[in-house]
């Protein structure tokens, strides 16, 4: 206070409407997220340093484990209701990926739906590693391939009755050359 009884003041002053364009822009953004996550057939899930922290509202339609029963799952519960043939295979592979640093991985194998059914999914897994080379986090985008897999499987099956049959036919038919009069 001065003298004259008026007063000093100090401050400054910042220009924040770039910062709060840039923040309603990642709302948005999130937003826009948030709706394609919940509304997708696909499953999207995050897991953070071996425990999920994120998942798509479609998981539990699709697998129908509860958003509770899901996030206190670890690793060797999630284990658990992958299909125990499937299981190691899933392991070997993921563990042969993050080994090499790789990025991607995609891979099939059957779930166990809650009313103990097998799933065939299809996983797209990314792999993000630390500056040290240490996965740290993966997103997985699974799908549901029950139908895919019972077209394959039924064509296969299609595919080898007609192997088949081609060659009961070729071991019980004739032929007949009208020029020779050979049956061949």
């Amino acid at each position: 206070m001065q003298n004259d009884k008026s007063l000093d003041w100090f401050g400054y002053i910042i220009d924040i409407s770039l910062r709060k364009l840039e923040e309603k822009n990642l709302l948005a953004s999130v937003e826009k997220f948030k709706f394609i996550s919940e509304n997708t057939s696909n499953v999207i899930v995050v897991l953070e340093n071996k425990s999920i922290s994120n998942a798509s509202k479609s998981y539990a339609k699709l697998f129908n484990y509860s958003e509770k029963e899901l996030y206190a799952s670890e690793k060797k519960d999630v284990l658990n209701i992958i299909h125990p043939e499937d299981s190691h295979k899933l392991i070997a592979v993921i563990d042969e990926v993050v080994n090499k640093l790789g990025e991607k991985l995609v891979f099939e194998y059957r779930y166990l739906h809650k009313n103990g059914n097998c799933v065939w999914r299809e996983d797209t897994f990314s792999f993000f590693y630390d500056e040290n080379g240490n996965n740290f986090k993966q997103i997985i985008v699974a799908r549901n391939i029950l139908d895919q897999k019972k077209i394959r499987i039924d064509f296969n099956q299609t595919k080898s009755m007609l192997e088949q049959t081609s060659y009961i036919a070729k071991v019980i038919g004739y032929e007949l050359d009208m020029a020779t009069k050979q049956i061949t």
